[in-house]
């Protein structure tokens, strides 16, 4: 699951990109295979099967919010490497980075409670888990705010 959670990240920073956003085409459906194979075996089997459901149901709305929330990081990360280059350009407001910040907390939550319906893990692993996730969305700023200085952001 952590390949899969980085491979979340580097697509949604390599998307932002003009000709190696080709790259992240094939790089995102093996990130979300590894994570979706990392929840198959990680899967309670002694569970009810309406738990499981449930338990499924959130893990899939949590990794789709946190595609969004990391996208969403790139994409200010993106507004805002462009102000730089054109001061005309607005920059990303402070409100905009902030409720961006708050919304890496969604699929943090929705991870959390998929995994206690889905799993029989401890709170400790699930908490450890949580923090990965939280980890996606600043590692994907930080890497395409690093790739900005070798690659065209702009075509």
């Amino acid at each position: 699951m952590a390949l899969g959670l980085a491979g979340v990240a580097a697509s949604t920073v390599l998307f932002s990109f003009v000709m190696i956003g080709l790259l992240a085409i094939p790089l995102f459906p093996v990130a979300l295979g590894l994570l979706l194979t990392g929840l198959v075996l990680a899967r309670d089997n002694t569970a009810p099967a309406l738990r499981q459901a449930a338990g499924i149901i959130l893990l899939l709305v949590a990794i789709a919010a946190l595609v969004r929330v990391s996208a969403l990081a790139v994409h200010l990360g993106h507004e805002h490497a462009l102000h730089l280059q054109r001061p005309a350009r607005a920059a990303p407001s402070l409100k905009q980075w902030m409720l961006s910040a708050a919304s890496w907390l969604v699929p943090v939550l929705l991870l959390g409670f998929g995994l206690r319906l889905w799993t029989n893990w401890s709170v400790r692993r699930r908490v450890a888990w949580g923090v990965a996730v939280l980890a996606v969305p600043p590692m994907a700023l930080v890497s395409f705010r690093i790739l900005t200085v070798w690659l065209p952001i702009d075509a």
